[in-house]
């Protein structure tokens, strides 16, 4: 979807002798293509059609855009490329211009979040629901259809996660179901419907179904969402109450697009929620059967040669192998840090009355645990002059 490009499929060149020569052909403007000019001849002029059932534009770009900006214009030389939105054509050149006056074909919507798209993309702190929500709407808008919706199979239901549906809350909203049987999903997973449905009820399975007359359906379009190991996660879907005979494979190749951006995302959150299960699933273990425990290290006065007191430090024992500092971060990106500092806190005070009556005993804490009221509660009754309290020099003060 970064890749900005688009096909000419008429132009006439120059020719050696200065006379125009007709070409018809692929011509492509845009990065990764490995050409830094329209042609190895100069251009004497170009036609650029575009809309449903002309001229195919790659399914990566904003056609609209595209036609505002250079369609029927002249040029007669090479350039090096440039963003579309930010140029115009002229005879002999390209010239840096404001945007021209919108040309798009009646039914078409322009996909004014494309760039957010790419750069959500590209962007490691994304927060995957605005991410899912955008592609929802950015595809609604291009297709020209009233509803676009995520959804999750669950225990035979289709699940909305996700809704785009401006004007028509009612028709489908998050957190929706409908049993399998009711809507099409399980018909295109199976093939008795197909994925592109310009007109329901030109497709006898569709129009015999009561939600196509309950809704009502009269155009629809819907890509699985499959999981790494293949399985059916849900479906990408965008619906309309009218039919739309101008719907055809080109627009079903950029829901595709979309769909598979959300399939990654998707399966990157389930590839996160998995880790971090295993994660707290450790940490839980490590709690429920009190696998740690505390080594004291002694604190010598020189002057004395004694130790004056002890540190108390945590040790775990259980796999994976790692440091101490290692289970305690682990347990703070899964909510359990508190849990765990109060368990090995609760390990080394109770140590304390063994030590000597003028010796101390130092622990560790986090900023976030000593505010709590369970660390209040635990030194309630202790002997607080014999106790040194060591903020964890990790966190944030």
């Amino acid at each position: 979807p970064a890749c900005r490009e688009f096909r000419i499929v008429t132009a006439r060149s120059c020719g050696r002798a200065g006379r125009p020569s007709s070409r018809t052909g692929s011509y492509w403007y845009g990065p990764g293509r490995g050409r830094q000019a329209w042609h190895r001849r100069p251009l004497a002029s170009l036609q650029i059609r575009y809309g449903r059932n002309r001229l195919p534009v790659h399914s990566s770009c904003d056609g609209a855009r595209i036609a505002a900006a250079i369609s029927s214009r002249t040029i007669s030389r090479p350039c090096a490329p440039q963003p579309i939105d930010q140029i115009c054509t002229t005879p002999f050149m390209w010239q840096q211009a404001k945007p021209a006056k919108t040309f798009r074909p009646a039914g078409i919507a322009p996909m004014p979040d494309l760039d957010i798209l790419t750069s959500a993309i590209q962007s490691p702190n994304t927060v995957s629901e605005d991410l899912l929500q955008s592609a929802l709407s950015a595809v609604r808008q291009h297709l020209g259809m009233d509803v676009a919706y995520l959804s999750e199979f669950v225990d035979g239901r289709s699940v909305f996660r996700r809704v785009d549906a401006p004007g028509f809350e009612a028709l489908a909203k998050v957190g929706d179901s409908h049993s399998l049987d009711d809507v099409y999903c399980q018909h295109i997973l199976e093939g008795r419907l197909p994925e592109l449905i310009p007109d329901t009820a030109a497709e006898p399975v569709a129009a015999a179904m009561p939600i196509t007359q309950a809704i009502p359906i009269g155009s629809h379009m819907s890509i699985p969402i499959r999981l790494n190991d293949g399985s059916a996660y849900g479906m990408f879907c965008c619906l309309s109450r009218q039919p739309n005979p101008t719907l055809n494979a080109r627009d079903l190749d950029t829901m595709r697009v979309f769909a598979e951006l959300a399939a990654r995302q998707i399966n990157n959150d389930l590839a996160d929620s998995r880790q971090r299960t295993e994660q707290r699933g450790r940490i839980e273990d490590v709690l429920a059967r009190g696998a740690l425990s505390m080594v004291y290290q002694p604190i010598f006065d020189l002057g004395q040669m004694a130790p004056v007191g002890y540190e108390a430090l945590c040790r775990f024992t259980d796999e994976p192998k790692r440091t101490p500092d290692a289970w305690f971060n682990e347990a703070a990106e899964v909510g359990l840090s508190e849990r765990l500092e109060m368990a090995a806190l609760t390990q080394a005070l109770a140590k304390l009355p063994e030590l000597g009556a003028d010796q101390y005993l130092s622990v560790n804490a986090s900023p976030d645990t000593i505010v709590t009221e369970a660390f209040a509660a635990l030194l309630a009754d202790q002997p607080l002059y014999r106790i040194l309290l060591e903020i964890t020099e990790h966190a944030r003060v």
